[in-house]
């Protein structure tokens, strides 16, 4: 997929970013695929056989991506342009999946049909039908036949279970450990969806990297809301314990005070001269007595909201010490910390410190 979405005839863009792109491409085909088996395993014989609107406009579609993969195939073998039109191909049918009942299962496997000649064409696919071997069963599509079956009846099975399960957390989970562990290493993909669940075939290395990328990703949004609590507890602490100081000593203390001489300043804590003896210009003045009235309202309003409520601090620093308790336990967790980012347990550091 990685050279087919350049052209053949121009140097290679070989990168992080184009491999994931191709990796992506590889999803979204997958994804179809998946889409079109699972819509013709369901009861489409019993629906209506006239097509509506939308099914003859995605049978127009169809036929127009036909004709831009034969164009571009035609110019100079442009195969980017030809995955472009494969892709759109995809993009239509699963528009004309969502929230239809009356699909054309039969109409969809004829897209998906095309999508894999030109796919086996390009060397991706082996298929004789279409979508992607699985587990070393050539082109014929003979394992999914013989194991699908089966698997639709446990998946269908598990449906039940879920739905009977609510309210229910060992059992919930059971479902969930049989989806995320047992079916895995089966090479079976399961995805819960409002109108049940959708299973198709993988390699189980594929689905265990693809639950390993989940879990990171849990992980990290875990974390993640943790630290931003923190970090939000963090700033409103600092803050009320930056307003209960004093105006008279606020432009003696950092960062300010290595601006000004230190025995220049007069009762009110304002400075006269600059470090290096230089007398303040007016707009010096002015900055010096905005930070000094500001800090004075400030004051008075930390003042008066610690008298209303004495243990305000003593409450604010609890929480915060909690919230990086909840930290140093994810930093002391060897197979969490291997799945964050570096940046994000940079930040973790920063709010310990």
């Amino acid at each position: 997929l990685l050279f087919l979405l350049q052209r053949g005839e121009k140097p290679m863009n070989y990168s992080d970013q184009t491999i994931e792109e191709a990796r992506a491409r590889e999803v979204t085909f997958k994804s179809y695929f998946a889409e079109v088996k699972d819509q013709l395993r369901k009861p489409w014989l019993q629906r209506p056989t006239t097509w509506d609107k939308r099914a003859r406009d995605l049978f127009a579609r169809l036929q127009v991506h036909q004709a831009a993969v034969h164009a571009c195939l035609c110019d100079n073998f442009n195969t980017p342009g030809a995955m472009a039109a494969l892709l759109a191909t995809c993009s239509d049918a699963n528009s004309y999946v969502k929230d239809n009942a009356a699909v054309d299962a039969l109409l969809l496997k004829k897209g998906a049909t095309f999508v894999t000649r030109i796919l086996r064409i390009f060397g991706v696919a082996t298929q004789e039908d279409f979508g992607f071997p699985v587990g070393g069963e050539g082109g014929n599509g003979g394992y999914e036949e013989q194991v699908g079956p089966v698997v639709s009846a446990l998946v269908a099975f598990r449906d039940e279970v879920r739905a009977a399960a609510k309210g229910v957390p060992a059992l919930m989970g059971a479902c969930d450990v049989l989806r995320d562990a047992a079916l895995v290493e089966l090479g079976v993909r399961v995805e819960d969806r409002a109108d049940g669940a959708r299973w198709t075939l993988d390699e189980p290395a594929v689905l265990r990297a693809e639950q390993q990328a989940k879990q990171a990703m849990a992980a990290e949004l875990k974390v993640q809301k943790v630290l931003n609590k923190a970090v939000d507890k963090a700033k409103d602490l600092a803050k009320a314990e930056g307003n209960l100081v004093p105006a008279d000593q606020l432009l003696r203390l950092p960062p300010h005070g290595v601006k000004y001489a230190a025995d220049s300043y007069d009762a009110e804590g304002k400075p006269t001269k600059l470090a290096d003896g230089g007398v303040l210009s007016k707009g010096q003045e002015k900055e010096v007595l905005k930070l000094h009235k500001k800090q004075q309202e400030a004051f008075a309003k930390q003042a008066a909201q610690l008298e209303a409520t004495p243990g305000l601090l003593d409450a604010m620093r609890a929480a915060l010490a909690a919230l990086q308790a909840e930290l140093r336990a994810v930093l002391a967790d060897a197979p969490t910390v291997a799945v964050l980012s570096s940046e994000m347990l940079a930040q973790m550091e920063a709010v310990l410190a």
